[in-house]
């Protein structure tokens, strides 16, 4: 402990003038303008970790800035609004003394009217306060459904170095069209006062962080995504509700980046020695404690090719273990150490698994992609004819303004053999609040991804997606059983096949309106398990939308 506060100490005396907060990844528009301007060889970009930080944002785009001239007319419009946006930070990246200490009052203090916001600035500090409001409008031949949500968001930064941030967002749903249980990409929630199929949830986020110039170190609760992708991440995915996570960050030197965090996850599963009754005779259920850490090394051996690897495990059963506080190791052997077996093979141990990502921007217009994750590896398996090692992968390309200014194209294949992901032990299980951290079909299923968006004016954007997807038997892990046998999607027993086609027009930052059309037909023995009531079998869902803020 001594030690740790010594680090950390020494963070707090580091000179450096940095400051950072998350940029949500439901934050769409910017992080899909990013992606076009490395697509066009504007800027360099590591997309394998989400979210990006306001700094770093507004860091691109002023690079943007600096090769306007490689820009066309859309393209300069819109990088003039999200300059706008990102300029808050402006201030911070000046000398720390170019604003007098004594002011008038008034000016410090700001009122916007799109997107509503309530700011204050002076030398020393920034707040800024936004309300968030939204709904969504959904309907098919089996009714209509909408989604309602509302809160307010609210960051500050302290200097050069300290930042707070916090985001409040209360849903109603009069359908769940998104839960543990379904293949849906939609946030899923913890859902309370279900009526009638609906129910409400509310999500909360927020973080603190420290920064410098060449790292961070956070204490967050949000979202994550890990691995490249255009269609669902593969790796760690931001469906499930967020978590609270103790972030480390990096990047010394150009060719080097290193992503950590040590999360408290949700196991849902209740402890029965430490559950007990109050004398009034009310149950109390308590949950087996659950934790994750995870790290991730970038490499960039060439220009424009990010290659990047990593590990994570999945804990429970004890406290928080130094071991698993430290960013840099692989995991497994930690928890061969912590963990012997018993001597009949079962265990005691956790649950680890490992990951690859490729990104290649070398070829101008194109991105190349790829990730890999696998679960269990053994080399031995790899010469057994019928044994396999539960893996999944995922690769694609995206092709922006190659045949057509602001005209891109997206083709995306995803696999996932069986039992990936799952584990035979309910408490370290690669979920929290029931939640499949990875991909959003989970194990034994695929998926081909194919999009065609056009961008006729600054932040319009006009969109088709074709999207295929199939899930095979649900296979149950047991430890020591013949699991690594299974058959990849032997018996198709879902199966989905959508296309949608969407308009939407960002009029203010995160502000939209958005109005489209999808057709999906859903078949399958399994697809009531799978697919909400209001998306079985054939339907064509007319959708209408608007929100001010995430």
């Amino acid at each position: 402990m001594k030690f740790i506060y010594l680090v950390l100490l020494s963070f707090v005396f580091f000179h450096g003038d940095s400051q950072e907060i998350p940029v949500h990844v439901s934050e769409t528009n910017i992080y899909d303008f990013l992606d076009e301007l490395a697509n066009e060889s504007i800027i360099d970009l590591n997309s394998v970790v989400k979210p990006y930080s306001d700094l770093y944002v507004f860091q691109c785009l002023k690079k943007a800035n600096n090769k306007r001239d490689k820009l066309n007319t859309r393209q300069k419009k819109e990088l003039n609004f999200y300059l706008s946006e990102f300029s808050y930070l402006d201030n911070y990246m000046l000398n720390y003394f170019d604003i007098p200490l004594i002011s008038n009052v008034l000016d410090k203090w700001h009122l916007g009217i799109l997107p509503p916001e309530f700011n204050y600035r002076d030398s020393l500090f920034y707040m800024s306060i936004r309300p968030i409001w939204g709904i969504q409008y959904l309907k098919n031949n089996k009714g209509l459904n909408f989604h309602r949500w509302g809160g307010a968001a609210f960051k500050m930064i302290v200097g050069n170095n300290f930042s707070a941030w916090a985001s409040l967002r209360d849903n109603n749903v009069s359908a769940i069209l998104s839960n543990k249980i379904y293949f849906t990409r939609d946030e899923g929630g913890n859902y309370k006062g279900r009526k009638a199929g609906g129910g409400d949830y509310s999500e909360m986020r927020g973080g603190i962080a420290y920064s410098w110039n060449w790292g961070s170190v956070s204490l967050v609760k949000d979202h994550l995504q890990w691995g490249n992708n255009y269609n669902g991440a593969n790796i760690f995915s931001s469906k499930p509700p967020s978590i609270a996570q103790l972030k480390l960050h990096i990047k010394p030197v150009k060719w080097f980046d290193f992503n950590y965090f040590h999360g408290w996850l949700v196991s849902n599963v209740i402890d029965s020695i430490r559950s007990y009754t109050t004398s009034n005779g009310n149950r109390r259920d308590v949950m087996h404690p659950k934790y994750i850490a995870a790290n991730m090394f970038t490499v960039t051996p060439f220009r424009k090719i990010n290659f990047s690897f990593g590990n994570s495990i999945v804990y429970s059963d004890m406290n928080p273990h130094p071991a698993y506080l430290i960013p840099f190791l692989f995991y497994k052997p930690v928890d061969h150490w912590l963990n012997s077996t018993d001597s009949a093979g079962k265990g005691v141990g956790q649950n680890s698994q490992m990951f690859m990502d490729i990104s290649i921007r070398r070829l101008k217009h194109f991105h190349f992609y790829g990730t890999l994750f696998i679960d269990e590896l053994k080399l031995a398996r790899i010469k057994e004819p019928g044994k396999y090692n539960p893996f999944g992968y995922k690769v694609g390309v995206k092709n922006s303004g190659s045949l057509l200014d602001n005209l891109y194209f997206i083709a995306e294949y995803t696999r996932t053999r069986p039992i990936v992901y799952e584990h035979y032990i309910s408490t370290t299980t690669f979920e929290t609040s029931g939640y499949n951290m990875g991909h959003y079909l989970r194990s034994n299923s695929d998926e081909l991804f194919f999009v065609i968006g056009y961008k006729p004016l600054s932040r319009f954007l006009i969109k088709g997606e074709y999207t295929h997807a199939r899930h095979g038997k649900s296979y149950q892990y047991n430890h020591g059983n013949v699991a690594i046998t299974y058959p990849f999607m032997k018996q198709v027993l879902w199966e989905n096949t959508s296309f949608s086609f969407l308009l939407q027009y960002e009029f203010a930052y995160n502000c939209f309106f958005k109005a489209g059309y999808q057709y999906n037909k859903a078949q399958g023995q399994d697809m009531k398990i799978f697919t909400p009531e209001f998306y079985q079998g054939e339907n064509h869902t007319f959708n209408f939308g608007f929100n001010l803020g995430f």
